[in-house]
């Protein structure tokens, strides 16, 4: 184990509350359309992903990747605000983080995110997120 960075308990549960934030950020922004507040949450490079069943052989695949600025405009379009206030709901689950690097699930009520977040300059931020939808699926078109 890395004992020179390891952190005391305190630091490890301030840590965990700070990633758990940044993932509140993430969905409550798409929930509000708060472009300002998802910027927040997203590393610039940001790559989001999802799979789909492609139609021509049922083959499940990797969508083409979206990224924070896309994101950003989805969110200012309106993201998830058309839901009903009953249907925004969401559970946060940090699963790790070592010194720099985090693992972290958010379920909401139409999607599973599982993201990967950095601390970049002191602050977290989501880097990765692949996603899938909690019912459904998604196809190829």
């Amino acid at each position: 184990m890395d004992t020179k960075h390891a952190l005391n308990e305190d630091d490890r549960l301030e840590e965990s509350l700070a990633i758990e934030q940044v993932a509140r950020d993430f969905i409550e922004a798409w929930y509000s359309a708060d472009s300002e507040r998802i910027r927040g949450s997203l590393h610039g490079d940001l790559v989001k992903r999802s799979v789909y069943r492609d139609q021509t052989d049922e083959r499940i695949r990797l969508r083409r990747s979206a990224d924070a600025d896309m994101m950003v405009g989805w969110t200012k379009e309106g993201g998830g605000s058309d839901l009903p206030e009953e249907d925004k709901t969401y559970e946060i689950e940090v699963f790790d983080h070592f010194r720099h690097i985090a693992t972290a699930k958010v379920v909401s009520h139409k999607y599973i995110d599982y993201l990967h977040l950095a601390k970049i300059e002191g602050s977290w931020v989501i880097v990765n997120d692949l996603w899938e939808l909690r019912e459904g699926e998604f196809n190829d078109t």
